[in-house]
């Protein structure tokens, strides 16, 4: 085969050749040459556990063990590893990070959130490194929905019988905490999660029409919606709905993905009719009227009216971020102390949390801060809603259409936990998102 495809061989010495080459009507050995380039690109890497099939080579012999090597082309793709922008977007944002220890008041708390803001970084990258392949992709996918589920049977338990991890709001009544919050130690951070989680289920009848995957996305949809309502966020609630505003834009503006509405209408069907009559305390799912009470939008503006309540404490809180911020005239507070300077301020509410990601990102690092992130979070998010409308392979398609409603939804998923700097969900969905870059930029396999 070899001698043949690296161009070794004439036209006349195949053809005079005793080997049992089958196909000598057409003999050409620029073209076999040419053949062997193309053949060599689909070689797999030390990575996989493949070879190449006897049809790269018109023999009857029996087919050898493809050589193990680097793709020939690959210098001319983005590496599998991590997509250079992103990469570099992120490790300036580190950088930054660890530049603004030099003005933190408080050192220890700077060096201590720019240590988490690298690790979680480094598992974004291990995770794209290690799902090289549409294979480990799959493996990855199927653990995240193992994770899932272990979370929703956590979750019924304290819904149905009360139980509560010893993790769940550590120095409070239990009898006093309103619905789920499962592994995640409050409501809030379990409603991000849920969330982050729903576009992966909500994606799949939209794209796959096989019924027992259709089946496992509106299966999954709807209890990740019903375990939502019991954790009484609003601000998730205002998620799940910014998805399926983008689930139909996204569909809509490219002619190609428009005959997929009637999947996408069928999911959101399937939300109104779960969530809306829910949180007016109506329908199936029967909130308590304390769940009721927390959806109920009207308290809210009430709430930040007169300054009282969650949301009085949330734009205080806001308030004090942008004050830090003017404060600093842009540059930030440094790395990890946006609580400690909260602490500080005359008005402390006794807490320091801003309970927003992004203000979190501008007060610690200032308006350069947020240019990083932003320019990686939306560089993410276009990137994936351009593979979602190009790729003609249905699973490359599926994540990204996935990913980048996550990524839509968490606009306003962002104001519910703490600070997301250890928020392992959000990282997840981030490497989730090269992941599908890095499989878009190559060859099936």
């Amino acid at each position: 085969c070899m001698a043949c495809h690296i161009g070794q061989e004439s036209g006349e010495s195949i053809k005079n050749s005793e080997d049992d080459f089958r196909d000598k009507e057409f003999v050409n050995s620029h073209y076999l040459t040419a053949g062997g380039t193309l053949f060599a690109s689909r070689v797999p890497t030390a990575t996989d556990d493949t070879s190449v099939s006897s049809k790269a080579c018109n023999r009857g012999s029996r087919p050898r063990k493809a050589r193990i090597g680097p793709d020939p082309i690959a210098r001319n793709r983005s590496p599998d590893t991590c997509q250079p922008a992103y990469c570099a977007d992120r490790q300036a944002w580190i950088g930054w990070s660890v530049v603004s220890i030099g003005w933190s008041g408080d050192v220890v708390a700077a060096a201590r959130w720019s240590a988490f803001l690298a690790m979680m970084s480094a598992l974004v990258i291990a995770l794209a490194v290690v799902c090289r392949t549409r294979h480990r992709a799959k493996v990855l996918l199927a653990l995240l929905l193992g994770t899932f589920g272990v979370a929703v049977l956590v979750a019924a338990a304290e819904i149905l019988i009360g139980l509560r991890l010893p993790t769940t709001r550590p120095g409070r009544d239990s009898s006093a905490i309103f619905g789920a919050a499962s592994l995640f130690g409050n409501q809030n951070n379990f409603a991000t999660y849920l969330t982050l989680t729903l576009p992966y289920f909500a994606a799949l009848p939209v794209i796959y029409r096989d019924v027992r995957v259709r089946t496992l996305g509106l299966a999954g949809t709807g209890l990740a919606l019903l375990a939502l309502l019991y954790t009484g966020s609003k601000t998730n609630l205002v998620a799940a709905g910014l998805i399926f505003i983008g689930l139909f834009i996204v569909l809509g503006s490219d002619q190609r993905l428009r005959g997929r509405m009637v999947g996408a209408a069928a999911i959101a069907t399937l939300a109104v009719l779960l969530v809306v009559p829910a949180i007016q305390g109506s329908g199936v799912v029967k909130l308590p009227e304390q769940g009721v009470t927390k959806f109920d939008f009207r308290l809210l503006q009430a709430q930040l009216e007169s300054g009282t309540g969650s949301g009085g404490l949330r734009s205080s809180l806001t308030g004090d971020g942008i004050s830090l911020i003017e404060q600093t005239r842009g540059l930030g507070v440094g790395a990890g102390n946006a609580e400690s300077e909260v602490k500080t301020l005359d008005a402390f509410t006794q807490v320091a949390n801003l309970h927003n990601w992004w203000l979190e990102v501008t007060v610690n690092g200032g308006v350069i801060g947020l240019l990083l992130f932003a320019a990686f979070y939306f560089r993410l998010l276009s990137g994936q809603i351009r593979v979602a409308r190009r790729s003609d392979e249905r699973f490359i398609r599926y994540l990204a259409l996935a990913g980048a409603l996550a990524l839509i939804g968490f606009f306003a998923g962002s104001l519910g936990p703490s600070t997301a700097i250890h928020f392992a969900p959000m990282w997840i969905v981030f490497a989730l998102g090269i992941i599908t870059l890095n499989l878009a930029s190559r060859r099936p396999e």
